[in-house]
């Protein structure tokens, strides 16, 4: 599907028309209504027609369309050009085309020469952006008991670098204060409260994914959170360290009203 989706767009490239001696303003203008139609066969002579029957059935979106044309009818990836009646009507397409998502056919903005020229050199940079990118999280959680003997933190973080580790959640790390701590090849984010040292939680994050935290919670010294910048989406982790039987009933419903709030974004 990715090959059809860049043939296409090639394609595009090649055969799409420019207007000769035209300001960029008058010609981004000119295609504010237009859309692009790729991988429907539209029979010549029925093009408009066509294409606002398929938008009726597959977006259930009626449109007028004002007038539209074939730029190439390959059969593996023919593309159209059309234009909504009106802008307000191009946009319920665009919004609703994701019904389409899954198959080889895509509706995309009518771009200039300049435009899409951007917008590949947008997707350049992506490309080398992802390829970059980690390509696995791996996650573990530890209760280190106390993490405030000499040398427990080195320990913990040759650990990670053993195991292949890259974000690592902890509790009873009996460290007091919220605070973020660069150490080089990992960044610990704490979350020990202001009173007491009694319990405390914490994420050690290794050097590659610490520049991908985006927001760090401290909420309690029972609990914080982490967001990370994925490559398609933010990605949330939780980090908890529950109340034993043995607490009382308040303090047990209290931590998981806050475990509650914390993962609906309160």
């Amino acid at each position: 599907m990715e090959k059809e989706k860049k043939r296409g767009r090639d394609i595009e490239n090649k055969e799409l028309e420019e207007p000769v001696e035209e300001g960029a303003a008058g010609e981004k203008l000119k295609r504010k209504n237009n859309i692009v139609l790729k991988g429907v066969r539209i029979t010549e002579g029925e093009e408009r027609q066509e294409v606002e029957n398929f938008l009726a059935t597959k977006l259930q979106i009626p449109t007028r369309i004002e007038k539209a044309r074939v730029l190439n009818n390959d059969k593996r990836f023919p593309i159209v050009v059309a234009e909504v009646g009106t802008y307000d009507e191009k946009q319920k397409i665009m919004r609703g085309k994701n019904k389409l998502k899954g198959t080889t056919i895509y509706i995309d903005n009518d771009l200039t020469r300049e435009e899409r020229y951007i917008q590949k050199e947008l997707r350049n940079i992506a490309k080398e952006e992802r390829v970059k990118a980690p390509k696995m999280m791996k996650i573990g959680t530890w209760n280190v008991r106390s993490a405030n003997e000499e040398g427990t933190i080195k320990h913990i973080m040759a650990a990670m670098k053993r195991y292949g580790i890259q974000i690592l959640a902890l509790q009873e790390t009996k460290q007091k204060g919220n605070e973020i701590i660069n150490l080089g090849d990992f960044t610990i984010f704490n979350s020990g409260g202001t009173h007491t040292r009694h319990f405390g939680t914490a994420f050690i994050v290794s050097k590659l994914w610490s520049e991908r935290v985006v927001d760090f919670k401290p909420i309690t010294d029972r609990l914080c959170l982490i967001r990370l910048r994925g490559d398609y989406r933010k990605i949330s982790l939780i980090n908890c360290h529950a109340p034993t039987e043995e607490k009382e009933i308040e303090e047990k419903d209290l931590f998981y009203e806050r475990v509650d709030r914390t993962m609906i974004g309160q």
